[in-house]
């Protein structure tokens, strides 16, 4: 099966994963334009000779198109666009603004001479010329091409459009070439592989690979995958194949192959038949050269338990079932040779934005972006239920803008290939629709007469907003003679001070359709209250907000259950479920500080980040160490020359751990720094802990504070201290885990630090009894939170816009359903707080059961009556009293 066959296969299989329409289908398997063209030039001898050449756009919906110019005697028109389409493809598994383009010509490089190829390159770009450009096509090295020939076709097009550096990429850095472009597909392909291995927990150390091409991709990825500790086993290219079942010492390897031009005769390693290295025993298969070298003859032979396919097209469908069923894991060439095109963005990029980055941003991002990628293809195999390769096709057509519907012209033009007849046709057409459009309108015949709404509204909307209004209109009119009729009702009984009280003001007992409380009421004007939410700008603040009031609601939601006997926990007798709860919470949230610290608010990583002992880059580096990602050696060294260690400490790029003596360089104790990080933290948090405590001690109960202050200072100071050391615990035993990983482990892994926090967390049960729920739920909701942020980058939860507003919404009138109907079922704290704000006037906090604070509003009011009784209460109020926060103006 030829490429365009086999890549046209793949679609159609990932199109029906979709459930694309054909029509749409089909439209995405037909090119944007098709060119063909014929280069003569004169030989070096004299003679003409004629090559054809080749340049397939196939897709622009996302960007200028993108691919590559290669030179090789096997180009034909089939090839090419196969290509093209893998190109789109692979632009939007990277998740970079491209279409996909291919191109070539064919000719055998070897047999043509350096000012033949650079004749060659020229007519070719002369033919084309006026279908490239910066924004329109972006032409790149491939098989047989190089940075040379990207700098002849960047001269060439010059001498028609000016000096236009971003119009090919793959250039010399000298003429405005990336640095690490040249490694860019070997490099993209490693980062590919520990994508890979790492979701299957292994790494490229101690793995046997098998490299099939040794050019450019080739050798870059045999170097890489060299330095990151793999051996690499067996190498072939078009001049032999060489094996050393010990590990092929790739940098001598190189060095022959510069000197000798080829493989063989290299004293490292023993020859073999370049057929047997695809079927050799090893762990990494990396196809690296032409297409269709794994077919049905050979599939079945294959040893290796990885394939990464470096090269394009290098694995016939019948091949992927057959691997399929053996179990090999195929990592697809439109995701794991996408390094190349990513790089050329980024040099395009910097082209256009007329300046460069140094290489080691260059292969960061890169890195970020291939790691990305591979999360991205992971997501749509487990909703689709697929292999890697239909969940990278699935992908990119899904990161792919969909077409537009078809008009009444063709869409591409063959034979007249002008942008600006293009752009004619499809304003024709549009403007053949508004005047079909206008005619229809203006020839409609109704035998009834127009209504007299405007043309942009519907008569169902026209009648339902004019009931609405005549709703609207007549209800208010008869609140507000009801408001009137009490406002005066309430005067004429001299309760002059009750027309400022709305509870009383708007009593039930005088609605004109409603005589009795519902818990519809509660809910309603507590849902529509928690629209002020929408005061905050911030969408994180409402957020945070919304989940500390969705904990109280659940806790009032279980407690109400629970006391009805309809539901409960199993094991919610247990004396300490509280702490259990805050266990687990405060394992997520220091995992998250861990491995996901953008999951917090900036406030709470700064308070976490400066009550513990350790810095910022050590937990940067850590964070690395896990994700068998390169370590910020930069950032590393200086916090340890900072400290004056730096001598004293080893440091690697990929280490297995992140040893002790980089996490507390001051001390080589870790007891010794146990105890001083909470020390440290005892000192740093006391003068918080006590403001935190006394300040409501005296607010709240500034009647006893008055009567006795040094009793409260005294209890005041006694939990605060209570409190300090609970948090000062809490950082010593995270640390001592921490530590005593690191003396019976060698290697690091993301779950010991979700462990530690859990253990950790068991400091609570050193606070008091009463405040460990108070603190369990106000970690749950951050807990809450950024699980809900990892679970939605991810892609494991949708992403909706403005979802906190609607659940704060929801929680508020939930929240005042229990005030008002089932007071016992909240926290006690909380229902002091909550009444002295909201029923200020409500002096038995306690209720019976079937009574609501609604109607002991309406018995205060009737005492309310009786002046005497009011004036007796008065005298024989006690002096403390006038303490009291309730009788302060303005409180």
């Amino acid at each position: 099966m030829n490429a365009l066959a086999a890549t046209s296969r793949n679609f159609r299989h990932a199109a029906r994963l979709l459930g694309l329409d054909s029509k749409v289908e089909m439209s995405l398997l037909i090119p944007f334009r098709e060119i063909k063209v014929e280069c003569t030039i004169p030989k070096d001898d004299g003679t003409l000779v004629s090559y054809v050449g080749f340049r397939v756009q196939h897709d622009n919906a996302r960007g200028p198109m993108k691919g590559g110019i290669r030179y090789h005697p096997e180009v034909d028109p089939d090839e090419v666009n196969a290509l093209a389409q893998l190109m789109t493809w692979k632009s939007a598994v990277a998740d970079i603004p491209y279409g996909g383009a291919k191109g070539g010509i064919g000719c055998n490089p070897g047999d043509l001479s350096k000012s033949e190829l650079e004749r060659l390159t020229r007519v070719f770009t002369q033919k084309i010329h006026d279908l490239i450009g910066v924004h329109t096509d972006v032409p790149a090295p491939d098989m047989g091409t190089n940075a040379q020939t990207m700098a002849w076709i960047l001269d060439e097009y010059s001498k028609f459009h000016g000096h236009s550096p971003a119009v090919v990429t793959g250039k010399p850095i000298d003429l405005g070439g990336s640095l690490g472009r040249e490694a860019a597909t070997g490099r993209g392909v490693v980062f590919a592989a520990e994508a890979l291995l790492a979701e299957h927990g292994k790494t490229i150390k101690g793995l046997t690979f098998a490299i099939q091409g040794f050019g450019n991709v080739g050798s870059w990825a045999a170097k890489l995958i060299h330095e990151r500790g793999g051996k690499v086993i067996a190498v072939s290219d078009i001049t032999g194949a060489v094996k050393n079942p010990n590990g092929i010492d790739i940098p001598e390897l190189l060095r022959h192959k510069e000197s000798t031009g080829s493989l063989k005769d290299f004293q490292g390693a023993d020859s073999m038949d370049a057929n047997e290295l695809l079927v050799h025993n090893c762990d990494v298969l990396i196809p690296c050269a032409l297409g269709g070298v794994l077919h049905r003859g050979n599939a079945a032979d294959v040893k290796a338990r990885f394939i990464i396919e470096a090269a394009n097209h290098p694995t016939d469908p019948e091949a992927d079932e057959i691997l399929a069923k053996k179990g090999v894991v195929v990592l697809p060439d439109i995701y794991a040779n996408s390094g190349g095109v990513t790089v050329s963005y980024f040099e395009w990029v910097q082209n256009i934005q007329g300046f460069m980055w140094d290489e080691q941003q260059v292969n960061r991002t890169l890195q970020n972006y291939m790691t990305r990628a591979f999360h991205n293809i992971k997501n749509m195999c487990q909703t689709h239920d697929c292999n890697l390769r239909m969940g990278a096709f699935t992908l990119g057509k899904k990161c792919r803008p969909s077409p537009k519907p078809p008009s009444s012209q063709p869409p591409h033009l063959h034979h007249d290939n002008s942008d600006a007849e293009r752009r004619l046709l499809e304003a024709e057409a549009r403007l053949r629709e508004a005047i079909e459009e206008l005619h229809g309108r203006n020839h409609v015949r109704s035998p009834y007469p127009p209504c007299d709404h405007g043309p942009d509204e519907s008569c169902a909307a026209h009648a339902i907003g004019n009931l609405c209004q005549t709703f609207l209109l007549t209800y208010g009119v008869r609140v507000g003679i009801g408001i009137l009729l009490r406002a005066f009702k309430l005067a004429k009984g001299k309760s002059y001070s009750s027309l400022l009280d709305l509870k009383q003001l708007v009593s039930e007992k005088d609605l004109i359709f409603r005589k009795k409380e519902t818990p519809f009421n509660a809910i309603f004007a507590g849902s529509v209250a928690g629209l002020s939410v929408l005061a905050l700008d911030d969408s994180n603040r409402r957020r945070t907000l919304a989940l500390y009031l969705l904990a109280r609601v659940a806790q009032c939601a279980y407690n109400s259950a629970k006391s009805k006997n309809k539901f409960h926990f199993w094991g919610s007798h247990w004396r300490h479920g509280d702490s259990l709860l805050f266990s687990i919470s405060c394992a997520q949230v220091m995992y998250a500080f861990i491995m996901h610290p953008e999951s917090l608010p900036q406030a709470y990583q700064d308070f976490i980040q400066k009550t513990g002992p350790v810095a910022a880059p050590v937990y940067k580096s850590i964070r690395e160490c896990c994700r068998c990602s390169p370590v910020d050696l930069a950032s590393l060294s200086a916090f340890l020359s900072h400290r004056g260690k730096l001598d004293s400490v080893k440091l690697e790029e990929f280490p297995s751990i992140i040893p002790c003596s980089v996490i507390h360089p001051d001390t080589h104790s870790c007891l010794t720094q146990n105890a001083n990080a909470a020390s440290a933290t005892f000192r740093k948090t006391f003068p918080l802990y006590f403001s935190l405590t006394f300040v409501p001690y005296v607010v709240l109960n500034l009647q006893k504070f008055m009567d006795a202050p040094a009793r409260t200072c005294w209890f005041a100071l006694r939990d605060a201290a209570c409190s300090t050391t609970f948090l000062s615990a809490f950082v010593g035993i995270f640390q001592g885990v921490i530590c005593l990983h690191r003396k019976v482990a060698t290697r690091d892994h993301k779950l010991v630090y979700w462990i530690a926090g859990g253990i950790s967390a068991l400091s609570v049960l050193l606070e008091k009894k009463s405040r460990r729920a108070e603190l369990a739920l106000y970690v749950l909701p951050r807990a809450g939170d950024s699980l809900w942020y990892i679970l939605v980058n991810r892609h494991l939860l949708p992403n909706i816009r403005n979802a906190e507003v609607a659940l704060f919404c929801a929680c508020m009138g939930g929240f005042m359903y229990y005030l008002e109907h089932e007071p016992d079922t909240m926290a006690p704290l909380l229902r002091g707080l909550i009444r002295r704000f909201l029923a200020s006037r409500i002096s038995n906090p306690v209720l019976p059961s079937n009574r609501v604070p609604s109607y002991t509003y309406l018995e205060t009011l009737d005492a309310a009556k009786k002046p005497k009784l009011q004036e007796s209460r008065v005298d024989e109020a006690s002096p403390s009293q006038k303490y009291n926060l309730e009788s302060i103006p303005g409180l």
